[in-house]
């Protein structure tokens, strides 16, 4: 019926329920796509509303906008997704290597191309990390990203302040005991933004210029 609902399981406070509605309409030669809440606020606050309201209206527009700009690339967003992995074997115990991956905070002593990391970890293993990274061409960007840390086996993240380059960017910190070694394996999958790569590669690049090149950064970066 092209409809999707869902409802939260587990609401955070202030949410006491919410649920919603995606609903896709044929509309012309193109969609209409409507989005829909409903929710209830613990003992009803009325300062607690206005936020939610806020809150869900900035989200909504900008997982419309998200969702709009993605299916308007057509047939060229297979082009623009980039998915990639490397890995290393290490002689070493799995727990070493997860706590290197896990200490973000100790990066910029431990690896040459971090500048500065801020991390917050106000739940246990759930992540907030805001760094500086150089890559090979001598520039330094700042990014954003959250981190889920699973003990000893993987990382998964999502970067919510990718480089420009890229509209999106999660990716994840595997280890993997192998007898005597661990293999730690760094996975990536990204969608390029195809407005920005004139600008930032060349008038004359090309899309397949563009994941070259940025295939070419993560590994490296993953690799050190």
């Amino acid at each position: 019926r092209l409809q999707i609902r869902f409802r939260s399981q587990h609401p955070c406070h202030p949410f006491a329920s919410m649920g919603g509605l995606w609903l896709v309409l044929p509309k012309g030669t193109g969609t209409l796509v409507t989005l829909d809440h409903h929710y209830r606020v613990v003992n009803d606050d009325p300062e607690d509303a206005r936020w939610l309201a806020k809150a869900i209206d900035r989200n909504s527009v900008a997982a419309l906008t998200a969702l709009r700009e993605t299916a308007e690339l057509g047939s060229g967003l297979d082009q623009l997704w980039l998915s990639c992995e490397d890995s290393v074997d290490i002689d070493g115990s799995a727990g070493d290597v997860y706590t290197f991956l896990a200490r973000a905070q100790d990066w910029p002593q431990r690896l040459p191309h971090v500048v500065r990391v801020l991390l917050d970890e106000d739940v246990v293993d759930i992540q907030h990390i805001q760094s500086d990274v150089r890559i090979p061409n001598g520039s330094v960007f700042t990014t954003s990203t959250t981190r889920v840390c699973f003990p000893e086996t993987h990382i998964v993240y999502k970067q919510t302040r990718p480089p420009a380059i890229m509209q999106a960017h999660t990716g994840a910190w595997v280890v993997t005991s192998l007898g005597h070694r661990v293999r730690a394996t760094a996975q990536h999958t990204v969608l390029l933004r195809q407005e920005t790569i004139a600008p930032l590669l060349g008038a004359e690049s090309t899309v397949d210029d563009a994941r070259s090149a940025v295939r070419h950064v993560l590994s490296d970066l993953s690799l050190a």
